[in-house]
């Protein structure tokens, strides 16, 4: 059980940013996140959850950019990572669980 509440925080935080994603696709995005959690809220396997909270982690961090912007500027500006899903980090080496997604 105490894993499922850092989760479920990380979880409720990727939601709060991804309602203010400055996009057209605002409500089409909030339910691929709910979906993709819903999907995985079974997973016991250490190594896929490992992945998975990485991924979500690195999505927030990815919504956090664009939602922290000054919606009134004419000038934003957004500095994209080389890797954004981490495909050339070592631990990424191979698929999440050893490709029993």
């Amino acid at each position: 059980m105490s894993g499922q509440v850092p989760m479920l925080h990380l979880y409720r935080n990727i939601l709060r940013e991804a309602r203010r994603f400055p996009s057209r696709n605002r409500a089409s995005i909030l339910e691929e996140i709910k979906t993709e959690f819903r999907e995985n809220r079974g997973i016991t396997d250490p190594t896929v959850l490992r992945d998975k909270r990485w991924l979500a982690e690195k999505g927030l961090t990815q919504l956090r950019m664009y939602t922290g912007l000054d919606k009134r500027s004419d000038h934003w500006s957004v500095a994209l990572e080389d890797d954004p899903f981490g495909l050339k980090h070592p631990a990424r080496a191979k698929p999440p669980g050893g490709g029993q997604d």
